[in-house]
């Protein structure tokens, strides 16, 4: 039944990773900030409200009453992927059911969404300083450089040009705007710089509200996504035995290698060689390009607790804990995706106007 505490990683699976005691079911929580605590099930892996409040009388049923209806179905699945005889699993469309649907529903991935906004803000925030944009425009040397023409271009392309240049020749026009850019960048990007530092503020403040409105939503729409069980086709899927596997909160990681391993939203498709999701402390449900194999344990763990976002459970408390391998991969992924960004910012071409765009002599 859905209630207050709304669990994001459902307790079906929690219960795989925990121990049965006369006060239920317990695990071990390692979260890189809080340090490590044992907690019960049914308080592991929630959030009060985390998909929908309740429902009123007469309403319609909410994002977390249908998220409950289908968990019957879940537990189903998880109970006959965990009881499979170790190999291929007989129905490969069950495992690709259970790893759309358990991947994208965490607090993990919110919490991409939350920091993909406010990354785009600052990405903004930072193209708006007069220096990256001299940089941008090709104005950071003596002389114009090759970009210059190609920012004229998206120029030409405002309805303004014609009637604020006219007749005048190309070439005085680009040596113009080339000194007046030059001698007060300031003037050239002071109404973008205004205009991000209001974004990002904003951003700042309520960047977690919308990363759940955007989250909630997606999920309304589909519970199970039949769109992300399709970019889960062209693995072999088998469940191999491990022992004390720990449950990274992402639950769901990815590789192109077989060896570095990162939430799966970080990994296209295409580039999906390996695709994992503990089931329990002792059985992985594996999604191989290759064909199924084993991973060696010790690496397998290991890679587990750098691929989650904010914690790991375990069904024992880990003795010798790290707090900085949580999350490492991540934000390894993370720190490759603004090296990626901000180089083709100042590498590739500049994009060119469409008849879409909105006219704007001073904006990107």
């Amino acid at each position: 039944m859905s209630g207050k505490k709304q669990h994001f990683i459902p307790q079906s699976l929690l219960r795989g990773f925990a121990t049965e005691t006369r006060k239920g079911h317990r695990l071990w929580v390692h979260h890189r900030e809080r340090g490590v605590f044992e907690a019960n099930v049914q308080d592991a892996a929630a959030a009060r409200f985390f998909y929908s409040e309740l429902r009123t009388e007469g309403a319609p049923a909410t994002l977390d009453d249908r998220i409950t209806a289908y968990e019957s179905r879940l537990a189903e699945h998880l109970k006959m992927l965990t009881a499979s005889p170790e190999g291929m699993i007989a129905d490969d469309e069950v495992a690709r059911e259970v790893v759309a649907h358990l991947a994208f529903r965490t607090e993990a991935t919110r919490d991409l969404v939350g920091e993909a906004m406010i990354t785009t803000q600052r990405l903004k925030a930072w193209m708006a300083t007069p220096a990256v944009m001299l940089a941008y425009v090709g104005a950071d040397r003596d002389k114009p450089g090759p970009r210059i023409e190609s920012f004229l271009e998206i120029l030409r392309a405002d309805p303004r040009w014609t009637r604020t240049f006219g007749a005048v020749k190309s070439r005085h026009i680009r040596k113009v705007l080339f000194a007046e850019v030059r001698r007060d960048p300031m003037r050239f990007v002071g109404g973008m710089m205004e205009e991000t530092r209001r974004e990002t503020e904003f951003l700042l403040r309520e960047h977690r509200a919308l990363a759940r409105e955007v989250h909630t939503d997606a999920l309304s729409a589909d519970v199970v996504s039949t769109a992300s069980m399709r970019r889960l086709e062209g693995l072999t899927w088998s469940v191999a035995d491990y022992d004390n596997l720990p449950l990274p909160d992402t639950v769901v990681l990815a590789s192109r290698d077989s060896l570095n391993f990162r939430g799966l939203s970080w990994i296209e498709a295409a580039e999906q060689r390996d695709v994992v999701m503990p089931l329990s402390r002792g059985r992985l449900l594996q999604g191989q390009r290759d064909g199924p194999r084993h991973y060696d344990p010790g690496t397998l763990r290991y890679a587990l607790m750098r691929g989650a976002d904010a914690f790991v459970i375990n069904c024992t408390q880990i003795a010798t804990f790290d707090p900085s391998i949580i999350g490492a991969s991540n934000a390894e992924a993370f720190d490759e995706l603004i090296t990626s960004l901000t180089s083709n910012i100042l590498t590739e071409p500049l994009r060119r106007s469409r008849p879409s765009d909105t006219p704007a002599l001073t904006r990107r």
